[in-house]
Parts: C-alpha cells; sequence; structure tokens
C-alpha cells in the first residue's frame, strides 16, 4: 500500500536554510503518499517534510516531523511497526509516558533511549525513516529488511537528499536521466541493477541498510540485516523434522498470527488482491478476521489480466470488489 511520504535535505556547511517554499512543494509533489496531513521543519542545515496517510491514532497529536517532549530528537516515518503495541507496553513499564498511540512515537522514544542498533532487531514491520538528533547534529536513516518501503538518496558536495520519491527532489535538483538504466530497461534487462535508479546520482538505498550522517562529514553505510543471514540452521532442522500434516498446520498458524497483526489500524482497512495465490490466500485469511474486509483490484487491461480471478474470489468471500483499470500508458502518465 502506498503509506506516507518523507523528505529531507541536509546541507554540508550545517548553516545553509532550505527554502521554505521549496519544502512545501516537496510536500506537494508527493501529497498523494499522505493526504490526511503534511508538515515542515527547517532549520540551518537541515529540512525535513512528511505527509500522512493516517491509520494509527487518527488525531492531528501525531503528525510528523514528531519531536520528543524537549525538542532535542525528531523523526519522520513512513512504514507500520507491527509490535508496537508490545514495546509500547514495555516502554512505559521503564517508566515513559506517551502523549499519541501512535506506532510512531513508540519507534522514536525507542530509538532514543535504546539507540539505533538495538532498536532496529526489534521490529516487525516496514518502514523508511530518518531519525535526527539536534544535539548531535545527527541524521540517521533506516529501510526495512525487505526494502518494502521505499527511500531514495541523492548527494553532491553541498547537500545530501533522502525522500520516498524522486519526484520529491525536483525543487532542489535537475533530474537528468540514466541512460545506461534506460537502455538497459527498455533492451527488456527487467528493472535497473541493484540499487540504482533511472535518474543519474540517485541510488535507492539498500534494504536492510542503516546511514549515519554526521553534519559535514561523508555518510557512513552499514547493513543492519540481510535476508540470507536471517536464516537459522536450527529453525530449518525443526521445520524440515514436521511431516506434512504438521509443516501446514504451522504455516497456517503463523499466517494468521502475521496478517491478523497486520490487521491493526484505527481507519478502515483495505487490501489488495491481484488475483494470484498468494493475496487471494491473505484476502480470505484476513475477511475470516475482519468484518466488512475493503479489497481492491488493479485491472492490468489485456492479456495479463488477472480481475477474472479477482471477481471469482470477491464472490465466494461475499466481499465487494472495487476495480480500477489501467493500461500501459498510465506508467507515463502518472509518474
Amino acid at each position: 500500500i502506498v503509506m506516507c511520504g518523507i523528505f529531507g535535505i541536509l546541507f554540508a556547511d550545517g548553516a545553509t536554510m532550505p527554502q521554505e517554499h521549496r519544502l512545501n512543494q516537496s510536500a506537494t509533489l508527493i501529497s498523494h503518499r499522505g493526504p490526511d496531513g503534511a508538515g515542515t521543519y527547517s532549520a540551518p542545515g537541515v529540512g525535513f517534510v512528511h505527509t500522512r496517510l493516517s491509520l494509527v491514532d487518527l488525531q492531528q497529536r501525531s503528525n510528523q516531523p514528531m519531536w520528543n517532549a524537549d525538542r532535542s530528537h525528531c523523526l519522520v516515518y513512513n512504514g507500520e511497526i507491527y509490535n508496537y503495541q508490545l514495546l509500547r507496553k514495555e516502554l512505559i513499564a521503564r517508566g515513559i509516558k506517551f502523549s499519541t498511540t501512535s506506532d510512531t512515537e513508540v519507534l522514536l522514544q525507542l530509538l532514543i533511549i535504546d539507540g539505533i542498533e538495538q532498536t532496529l532487531p526489534r521490529l516487525q514491520g516496514m518502514f523508511a525513516f530518518a531519525f535526527y538528533d539536534l544535539g548531535k547534529k545527527q541524521v540517521v536513516l533506516a529501510r526495512d529488511r525487505f526494502g518494502i518501503k521505499p527511500m531514495h538518496l541523492y548527494r553532491d558536495s553541498e547537500k545530501l537528499i533522502f525522500a520516498s520519491e524522486i519526484k520529491a527532489m525536483k525543487p532542489w535538483i535537475k533530474l537528468r536521466p540514466n541512460s545506461f538504466q534506460m537502455i538497459r530497461y527498455l533492451m527488456n534487462y527487467g528493472a535497473p541493477v541493484r540499487n540504482s535508479g533511472f535518474y543519474e546520482n540517485i541510488d535507492i538505498v539498500p534494504a536492510g541498510s542503516v546511514i549515519t550522517i554526521d553534519m559535514g562529514s561523508a555518510p557512513k553505510i552499514e547493513k543492519f540485516a540481510d535476508v540470507l543471514n536471517m536464516v537459522s540452521r536450527d529453525r530449518t532442522e525443526e521445520l524440515n523434522s514436521m511431516n506434512k500434516e504438521q509443516a501446514v498446520d504451522h504455516v497456517d498458524e503463523l499466517m494468521q498470527h502475521s496478517v491478523q497483526q497486520m490487521l491493526l489500524a484505527d481507519a478502515p482497512v483495505g487490501a489488495l488482491c491481484s488475483g494470484g495465490v498468494d493475496s487471494s490466500l491473505i484476502m480470505a485469511i484476513a475477511a475470516r478476521q475482519h468484518n466488512n474486509l475493503a479489497i481492491f483490484h488493479a485491472d492490468v487491461v489485456g492479456p495479463l489480466s488477472e480481475y477474472d480471478a479477482a471477481a471469482d474470489l470477491a464472490g465466494h468471500l461475499k466481499l465487494d470488489l472495487l476495480t480500477v483499470r489501467t493500461r500501459d500508458d498510465d506508467f507515463i502518465r502518472l509518474t
């Protein structure tokens, strides 16, 4: 799903003031990601933008950029932490008082108290965020283990820019196509090569990465998670010891729990149904756990259409299917 938009600009001299009208332009360019509200922050050397799609704690108190009580730390965040309620209870037991019921504030407090290294392994969910320590003049960027939430990065000798979508960078830099990547794509080599996009000098922050930026210094990039390192030999042996019936029951248990966590929201819940096996299975589990689930389908008009399969599933689950018809030229027209 599309959920919130983030943008930030850091000037190497630590003194240049981001122009407010440019920050507002960046917010407008990604307003479709967060139609429920927009916020900006600017100070010498740094500027942040957030556009909000409200899912948890719909009140304005959870708008971003979000600051802690003494305004020493700030967070702009796109995503959802599914285990935030458990983490919140632990923080309350440690004496932390909350002014919202959002997962944003839980993430902010965890980063302040425990730091980035201890916090990231505990997060169950999808995220891309920037955490600003005003005292240290330090910004930390992070992207979830699988790269579900987008984050693009531009850097030159004067500034560093990050954004959920490249279009948010337009008020600040001239976008130049990457000819190699464009030709490669048009020759049917698929998506751009790893961590590089369709524009010159704009990179894709790798999944499972942390980038630490101290004002005036080169950014440091590290990996906090790698898919290959998530495989546990003990866990693999445990799964291999199961018979077919046990394996099916175990997968069902895991799926039920996972979907249940993802249905948590203070806003109406909807889900995208492609018509394929994976999304159909998720829809079936979600419909069992959630009354009046809204389901949506993007009908790719032509021979690749899966509308019939999606419609059959909706009929089977007795749910209304909202369909949007898409064509190849929509990609050019809408991006």
